[in-house]
């Protein structure tokens, strides 16, 4: 047989090399991953590789990163192995992400990547990846072991890590567009609400004394959960009231869902399933009239999903549910009720001994003799809110910067140029003067 001409040899040698660089991004994965497998059987003493998959969706992924960071730390042998590309996931491995584990305090935790360490004596691995939904991230976590017996064990030591170590119970949280994020200091407490005496004792009684009875094992026989809709015009205290009830619950979850956290996850039923967990729980819904119009009015797919999680199946043992609203007209009926919402409190704008209470705390700052306008004040706000007022206040002590005056007393004129802007500006609102 003739020898094959070198030209042709040279073309074939290079195309074969071209070939090979060609295919090497997808074959480097193959090997790497098929290298990372032998060492996982390696490290397990086992042929065999049992894994078990764990999903988190949005509130959870916090708890089960923290989880992770504390339960391989605490574990001997502990060591992060780089991972191959999977399928389509182009990222780097491992990879650590920066979260908030408590107010002001940021730990780095592993988002993408493989440990093997000892648990309890039993040798494992666990898997981190994130998944991308439509709406949000999942976390995955793979719990790897060399046999069903020794990953039942291990599933378990996971499984009390997950609440032992969870940096969400007992805290105050916020969920919004954003996330979930820790609630940031507001210094609200009762002392700046003013609300009918019988409001308050009602919200105390329902929220506070409920739940610090439950957190104790009170003897008398208790509901299993209470709610209560807050309704009335806007600036009437409503949101104050949440505030001034986290001043007061330390060491109760409690979790501040915004319009905008409902728009992002879509389903009002989550934050039920996530606050038993954690119970003794507040779940505070912001504004529901925006998720539980009546049926047929507007878009209101999480109705019905609102309407089981409050009286369904499932025990809401633990849990206060507070929500508020300024349009209760435009609320489902079929919410407006015990055993959904027991409580109904109407929220009304101040009178005039409220209004005078809300003035006399808001001006005391202010520098001079505040009681000669007062009356004048209390009479020419009527119709008020309390948000109202509070800008009336700031308008009085932001008229000390147009005059670059910080100790010029109070004024008649002050006190009327100041009432006529906040008049103006309610006028241009479409409140009625």
């Amino acid at each position: 047989m003739a020898e094959p001409d070198s030209s042709f040899a040279l073309l074939l040698a290079t195309v074969s090399t071209s070939l090979a660089a060609a295919f090497r991004p997808f074959l480097d994965p193959l090997e790497r991953q098929a290298r990372q497998d032998r060492e996982l059987r390696e490290f397990l003493g086992s042929e065999q590789l049992v894994v078990r998959e764990h999903v988190f969706e949005q509130l959870e992924v916090l708890n089960a990163l923290w989880a992770v960071r504390c339960w391989t730390s605490r574990g001997t042998g502990a060591k992060p192995v780089v991972l191959p590309l999977r399928d389509t996931d182009f990222v780097k491995y491992p990879t650590h992400t920066e979260v908030e584990v408590a107010p002001g305090r940021r730990e780095a935790c592993l988002s993408a990547g493989r440990v093997l360490f000892e648990c309890d004596g039993r040798r494992c691995a666990v898997e981190v990846r994130e998944r991308t939904r439509t709406l949000y991230q999942e976390l995955i976590v793979d719990l790897i072991a060399g046999s069903d017996e020794v990953l039942d064990e291990v599933a378990a030591s996971f499984r009390k890590v997950l609440h032992e170590h969870d940096p969400t119970r007992g805290q105050h949280l916020t969920f919004d567009k954003a996330g979930l994020r820790f609630m940031e200091s507001h210094g609200v407490t009762w002392n700046d609400v003013v609300l009918p005496e019988a409001t308050r004792a009602e919200v105390q009684r329902n929220v506070t004394a409920f739940l610090r009875a439950h957190q104790d094992g009170y003897a008398v026989p208790l509901p299993a959960s209470r709610s209560l809709l807050l309704s009335g015009p806007p600036g009437t205290g409503k949101t104050l009231v949440g505030k001034a009830l986290t001043s007061e619950l330390d060491g109760i979850t409690f979790l501040w869902v915004t319009p905008g956290g409902f728009e992002h996850y879509g389903d009002p039923g989550y934050f039920f399933r996530w606050a038993r967990e954690r119970a003794p729980a507040v779940v505070f819904l912001e504004d529901l009239d925006l998720v539980a119009e009546i049926r047929g009015t507007s878009s209101t797919l999480g109705l019905g999903e609102l309407l089981a999680q409050m009286d369904g199946f499932k025990a809401n043992d633990g849990l206060v549910i507070i929500a508020t609203t300024n349009q209760p007209e435009a609320i489902d009926e079929a919410l407006k009720r015990p055993g959904r919402f027991d409580r109904h409190l109407a929220f009304k704008l101040p009178d005039e001994d409220g209004r005078r209470r809300i003035l006399s705390r808001l001006l005391v700052s202010l520098p001079g003799e505040v009681g000669p306008f007062l009356d004048h004040l209390v009479d020419q706000t009527s119709g008020f809110s309390g948000a109202h007022l509070r800008e009336l206040a700031d308008t009085l002590a932001l008229r000390q910067l147009d005059e670059a005056r910080t100790d010029e007393p109070l004024s008649e004129v002050h006190v009327e140029q100041a009432l006529a802007a906040v008049h103006r500006t309610r006028g241009d609102l479409g409140f009625q003067p």
